[in-house]
């Protein structure tokens, strides 16, 4: 989470604090009640992290007068490095819940805003996909508050038999620790190294098996054809605007679903696991659990984010194929007129995404810090909630130009924004490991035109798709229209004398008004490249980027000039 993205701004002329709304809680969460032995239930958190051993326990959902026998242990992988551990209730036979006979409760302690999974799984529904109810539930021990959890429906028989799909289906489940269920040829003979076989198990891994050599012989250009015989295209086309929505590399490889419609003999995807969503990105240069748990926070990765996968390279090489994903995309967005009965219509779009977060984030903030394991501060909660925003924001923007605008950069590859000296990450600090010259891109400019009832213009650059900033419109008195243009990479033209040049990020921001007799009253917050702690744009003795500040320079005189230039030199360290 790039937390100076956020709160970075400079202002022209003027600055006005906005108004916030508070969103009233609309409902309580429900509850689950667990009774079990006292030392069972402090074990259970405490035990080696992939200890594999259950307890007896009874349990109470939303009531405390019926309680059902079950077992209970920890699941997940990367999370059970933490002391607030995602749980599996399983019934004892005999016994259910609503027909499930499963309980999964994800811990959702990789997000400290709470929503990120919980919103990914929003668009899901909304797309009408085959996926598991999810709810927010508050989980009770022996009668003491353990935190917020996430409760998600287990992906069984009861489900598909929901969606009308029947229990005669074979479902496959890649090896999260394998890393192999990409649907690469090279993997195909050790099937059930690399995937699960959930159901029914007796039948073995021959029809997955097939499906890998099929798709891997398929011809591109009529892949379109190979999908609609093999597939339920619908649930191809969702998973893959869902991933990109949200930013969903950690899957391709792990992290989905397949499932065999023995009735139709087609394919369908359930996609999984999305708490590293929405701007949340791994770092593997640190150590746990800032890996996973940092201040880095992307929106620019392209739509092939993630692992290699069979699948997903001849989509998006199949022009037939790409053009029905961009029009899903489009539909997401809210950038097509809406068609009668379609879902998810412009649930994208920021005003709608914006009041979706606001809701739901005063029903979390109610219950996310009281937790026996709930260690999240409010401070860190405003802020990943914020991020989100943000996220959707930017990413909203880039996609929108990067995916839907016919121009020649128009493509689902990653184009690499710019190439940067390795960076060696020491502790806090980084220094430059290798001398290699960069590729300059001196001059990036964006022309944006700010009319009637426009309160927020992103500028972006339109070779690479990367949004330079977000200009928030306070007051102006006329539709008016702006240039940002963005030089990088060269020492500051001018700077104070007791810092360095090497403390800024050498990027120059020039905001220019180019209609006459304008005013113009804005927010103004920038951004700058961090890919990842060896992959930016800090300056080498850039050590904590929450003490960056803008350097400015303004050129004009009166506010009825007829250009008003205004000139970041640079963000520098205090």
């Amino acid at each position: 989470m790039k937390k100076r993205s956020l709160i970075t701004a400079c202002t022209i002329f003027l600055l006005l604090l906005g108004v916030t709304t508070q969103v009233q809680a609309v409902s309580q969460f429900k509850e689950i009640y667990l009774v079990m032995d006292e030392l069972d239930a402090k074990v259970l958190f405490r035990k080696e992290p992939h200890d594999k051993s259950s307890f007896s326990v009874k349990v109470g959902i939303n009531s405390q007068e019926t309680f059902l026998p079950a077992s209970i242990s920890v699941k997940g992988s990367f999370t059970r490095n933490f002391l607030k551990k995602s749980l599996m209730i399983k019934f004892n036979e005999g016994a259910s819940w609503q027909g499930k006979i499963k309980v999964s409760l994800n811990s959702m302690v990789t997000d400290d805003s709470n929503l990120r999974e919980w919103l990914a799984w929003d668009l899901i529904t909304s797309l009408g996909m085959v996926s598991p109810s999810v709810e927010h539930y508050k989980v009770f021990i022996n009668k003491e508050y353990i935190g917020l959890y996430l409760f998600v429906e287990w992906i069984d028989k009861t489900l598909f038999e929901r969606f009308g799909m029947g229990t005669q289906g074979e479902l496959f489940h890649p090896v999260d620790r394998e890393f192999c269920g990409d649907m690469d040829i090279k993997h195909v003979d050790k099937t059930d190294d690399c995937w699960l076989k959930l159901f029914p198990s007796k039948l073995g891994f021959s029809p997955l098996e097939q499906l890998i050599n099929d798709i891997n012989n398929a011809d591109v250009n009529q892949f379109d054809e190979f999908l609609e015989e093999n597939f339920d295209v619908d649930s191809v086309i969702n998973w893959f605007v869902v991933n990109t929505v949200t930013s969903n590399g950690d899957t391709y490889n792990k992290n989905y679903f397949l499932f065999l419609d023995n009735k139709t003999s087609k394919w369908s995807i359930i996609p999984w696991d999305y708490d590293l969503s929405f701007g949340r990105n791994a770092d593997p240069v640190y150590k746990f659990p800032k890996n996973i748990l940092n201040d880095n926070f992307q929106y620019y990765y392209p739509p092939n984010l993630g692992s290699p996968n069979a699948l997903k390279t001849k989509f998006f090489k199949n022009p037939k194929l790409y053009a029905l994903y961009q029009q899903r995309l489009r539909r997401v967005m809210g950038l097509d007129v809406a068609e009668q009965g379609l879902g998810a219509y412009a649930w994208f779009k920021p005003e709608n995404f914006s009041e979706l977060v606001a809701e739901r984030k005063e029903n979390v903030r109610t219950s996310v810090f009281n937790g026996l394991y709930d260690k999240t501060s409010k401070r860190a909660f405003d802020e990943h909630v914020e991020s989100i925003q943000f996220y959707s924001l930017m990413r909203y923007h880039l996609l929108k130009q990067l995916v839907l605008t016919p121009t020649v950069f128009n493509t689902w590859h990653w184009q690499p924004y710019i190439s940067y000296p390795v960076i060696n990450n020491q502790g806090d600090g980084a220094t430059i490991e290798s001398s290699t010259a960069t590729i300059h891109h001196p001059l990036l400019l964006s022309d944006i035109q700010a009319i009637d009832g426009d309160q927020r213009v992103v500028p972006i650059d339109g070779q690479y798709s990367r949004p330079l900033g977000v200009i928030k419109i306070v007051k102006r008195n006329k539709p008016l229209r702006l240039r940002m243009s963005v030089e990088t990479e060269h020492k500051p033209a001018s700077l104070p004398p007791q810092f360095h040049f090497q403390q800024c990020i050498q990027r120059d921001w020039y905001i220019d008004v180019l209609t006459d007799e304008a005013v113009l009253t804005t927010n103004i917050t920038l951004d700058y490249i961090q890919e990842s702690s060896i992959h930016h744009e800090l300056g080498e003795k850039v050590r904590n980027e929450k003490l960056l500040q803008l350097w400015l320079s303004v050129d004009g005189e009166g506010y009825r000039q007829k250009l008003i230039v205004m000139r970041i030199r640079c963000i520098r360290q205090r």
